[in-house]
């Protein structure tokens, strides 16, 4: 049975982890008109992310979705950058507050660059290093989609805003 009419879904804060992931995608991938989803404030780690691209690949409607404050990781921040060339509606993803560092900004960045709808990517409060930096701020540049907002606060260390 679909749900052609549900459009948001928040389950922010609920102590959602892996299980309950599993189960929340396989329900909501029965929901094409999906325009928003917000997991932020959950339990949510690398295993997850998997439950999501699949998501994403079912939901082509999905225009935002909120990830912020879980610990997806490198992992994780991978996964779901593999997805993002065949996410034509997604203009937003928010990943803040979700123990990134350098290998899932790089991910990220090869994401971003081919994301054909991608506008606003939040990244703040990683572990997000120089390399990754650079990497997802040519990224952004040079993004298929115009990539228009992108926030890295409280990622460089201070090496980095000191230019050694």
């Amino acid at each position: 049975m679909q749900s052609p009419r549900l459009e948001e879904v928040d389950l922010s804060s609920n102590g959602l982890h892996y299980p309950d992931c599993m189960r929340v995608c396989a329900a909501l991938m029965r929901c094409p008109a999906l325009v928003s989803l917000d997991l932020s404030c959950n339990l949510l780690r690398h295993h997850c992310a998997h439950d999501i691209a699949n998501l994403l690949a079912q939901c082509t409607q999905l225009e935002n979705l909120n990830l912020s404050d879980n610990c997806l990781g490198d992992a994780g921040a991978v996964v779901l950058a593999s997805v993002l060339a065949s996410c034509r509606h997604l203009a937003t993803l928010r990943l803040a507050h979700n123990c990134i560092y350098q290998r899932g900004a790089l991910g990220l960045a090869r994401g971003v660059r081919l994301s054909p709808a991608l506008r606003r990517l939040d990244l703040a409060h990683n572990r997000i290093d120089r390399a990754g930096t650079q990497a997802l701020l040519c990224a952004a540049l040079y993004s298929r989609s115009g990539l228009q907002r992108m926030n890295l606060e409280g990622n460089c260390t201070p090496e980095f805003l000191a230019g050694g």
